[in-house]
């Protein structure tokens, strides 16, 4: 207890002292007026639509490595007391790869990590599902490796996720990211919900879908975004070509003043 206190306190300060700050808008939306907005968001900005199911996921997988990997594969397994020693690796992978992870956005580009995350997610779903990783009692060290490469997968959802509602959605932050934490969270939620009714195979699979299924929304989004940002840009270089063209014929004008002068 004593090493989270310091953490949220060291956490605290950082925020309060390194980041910069956000621009305060006066006009303040009742609550009523954010759902509405945020709803309208995603059914009229196709993008909005595509990322849902991803973000939906990201919620999900998260509460099944928390409730339904450490009860059914440490704890059945090897005893409550290794489960604190593997969640640490997890949450080492998680911020040790967040960094990575942004280090290779900036190089490679965010598909790249998108891609290179479903994967790995795909690989380690996979590989609990064919029984390649199993609760072995000779092989612990098994489960502390696959605890660092979830949390190496949860940080591409978390991070990444976050980080393109905010670069896609620039002129509607507000209502992108109020459908982000509602769709995280009803994935959480569901995950949660059906933790106790269905065995642990069967949700493996609910998640093994709605990886696939996000992982293709998120293609889409990035065609429409590019395709937007393509007509954009053209419709831009045409109001530039048309200026251009009306100080051109301007100038030829007071150039044949001046010659008749």
């Amino acid at each position: 207890m004593g090493i989270y206190t310091g953490v949220s306190a060291v956490s605290f300060l950082l925020a309060a002292t390194v980041l910069d700050n956000l621009p305060v808008h006066d006009q303040k939306k009742s609550a009523l007026k954010l759902a509405t907005s945020a709803f309208q968001h995603l059914i009229s900005d196709a993008r909005q639509t595509c990322l849902s199911i991803i973000t939906l996921y990201s919620g999900m997988e998260q509460a099944f490595f928390i409730d339904s990997f450490t009860s059914s594969f440490i704890n059945c397994g090897f005893g409550p007391e290794w489960i604190g020693y593997i969640m640490i690796f997890y949450g080492v992978g998680n911020s040790l790869f967040s960094f990575i992870w942004g280090y290779l956005d900036g190089k490679l580009g965010r598909v790249f990590v998108f891609i290179s995350g479903f994967i790995l997610n795909l690989v380690l779903i996979l590989s609990v599902i064919f029984e390649w990783v199993y609760p072995n009692p000779n092989h612990i060290e098994w489960l502390f490796i696959y605890g660092v490469g979830w949390g190496a997968c949860d940080a591409v959802w978390q991070s990444n996720i976050h980080s393109l509602h905010g670069s896609v959605f620039v002129k509607n932050q507000e209502a992108a990211f109020s459908n982000y934490r509602l769709f995280k969270s009803i994935g959480s939620l569901i995950a949660f919900g059906y933790a106790n009714t269905i065995s642990t195979a069967e949700k493996l699979y609910i998640c093994l879908g709605t990886l696939i299924v996000g992982i293709i929304g998120y293609i889409l989004c990035e065609i429409i975004h590019a395709r937007r940002y393509q007509i954009n840009d053209e419709e831009e270089e045409q109001k530039s070509y048309l200026q251009d063209e009306v100080h051109s014929d301007k100038d030829t004008e007071d150039s044949e003043d001046i010659h008749e002068l």
